[in-house]
This record gives structure tokens, C-alpha cells and sequence, in this order.
């Protein structure tokens, strides 16, 4: 209840390139926003997430990496598919 916990899953595919969402939760702003392919990544995912003080998310990649992350600003790299 009230975003203590979420979980943020990207899956981009087809024509969708890139996307960024801010969401009010009662702890604060959640700030989601990837891309793909940029600044000389290829295909690879670059995935940036904010956590805002008192919760915690689970980050799962589009490889099936999973990432669990505290409060604060956090940054990602990833295959846009599993190797």
C-alpha cells in the first residue's frame, strides 16, 4: 500500500525507442525513464530510476537481471533481451 514497495520492468520493443514517467506516490516522486541505443550503446538499455526516501524497487532488466533498489537516483545498463 502506498508505493512502500514497486517494481519497475522496461520492455521496450518495436518503434519505442525511449519513455519517462513520474509518478506522485505518498513518499514522493517516482521518476522512471530509459532509452535505447544511446551514447554508443547499441541496443542496450540505459535505464534511470528514481526511489524516493522510505521505499524500495525492484528493478528487473529486459535480460532477467534483477536489481533491488534503496532510496536515491540510480542508473542502469542492460541487453534489450536475454543473452
Amino acid at each position: 500500500p502506498g508505493y512502500a514497495t514497486f517494481e519497475v520492468r522496461p520492455r521496450p520493443g518495436g518503434s519505442i525507442r525511449r519513455a519517462s514517467l513520474t509518478l506522485r506516490s505518498p513518499h514522493g516522486p517516482i521518476e522512471v525513464e530509459w532509452a535505447v541505443g544511446s551514447e554508443g550503446t547499441a541496443d542496450d538499455l540505459e535505464l534511470r530510476v528514481v526511489v524516493p526516501a522510505g521505499t524500495e524497487a525492484t528493478i528487473v532488466l529486459p535480460d532477467d537481471t534483477t536489481h533491488i533498489a534503496g532510496p536515491g537516483d540510480h542508473g542502469f545498463r542492460a541487453p534489450t533481451a536475454p543473452r
